[in-house]
């Protein structure tokens, strides 16, 4: 059995629709009353973006525009999941640090892609800045637990270490472990 990544593409554009579609929905009708919906709605069409433009792939590959808008919504989008969590939980947002990281993810992604094409490097770095994210959102969801809601951020904190290691291991595997054919 082969894999397809245009199907899991689709499957993932699919589940983001759905997921933009319930969260307007309760951004529409909480939007009053809980802070960073609105944030985690972008995330949402954020995410879905950069899925459609890793569609986009076989078209142009020459080009790297798609590569380049992909990376941008992708990482952006994880920027406003924690830019949400942290309006939901009525904490302050880093934002010279997430357009930090923004920056820093985009410069390498053109440098490794333009002009010095090596997948294997440029591969590395994504995994580890999305690693990092990961387990910055993890820090800030401990650092500002809220009682009534423990439980919740807990298991949380647990899906974004658990996301952050296994980014960590394929830029670990990345790094050490693949080389160029």
């Amino acid at each position: 059995m082969g894999f397809d990544v245009h199907t899991l593409v689709k499957i993932i554009g699919i589940v983001f629709i759905i997921q933009i579609v319930v969260l307007y929905y309760h951004y529409y009708i909480n939007r009053t009353k809980y802070k960073g919906l609105l944030l985690w709605l972008f995330w949402s069409v954020s995410e879905l973006l950069g899925f459609i433009f890793i569609s986009f792939r076989s078209f142009a590959p020459e080009l790297g525009l798609h590569f380049v808008f992909q990376h941008l919504f992708l990482i952006s989008g994880l920027v406003l999941l924690y830019a949400g969590l942290m309006d939901f939980l009525e904490r302050k947002v880093n934002w010279t640090l997430s357009v930090a990281i923004i920056f820093v993810h985009m410069s390498l992604v053109m440098y490794f892609f333009f002009i010095n094409n090596n997948d294997i490097i440029r591969v590395g770095f994504i995994n580890l800045i999305v690693a990092a994210i990961c387990f910055y959102i993890a820090f800030n969801l401990l650092r500002n637990k809220i009682n009534s809601i423990k439980l919740s951020v807990n298991f949380l904190t647990f899906v974004f270490v658990f996301h952050g290691i296994i980014f960590l291991v394929v830029s670990f595997m990345s790094f050490f472990f693949v080389s160029e054919a």
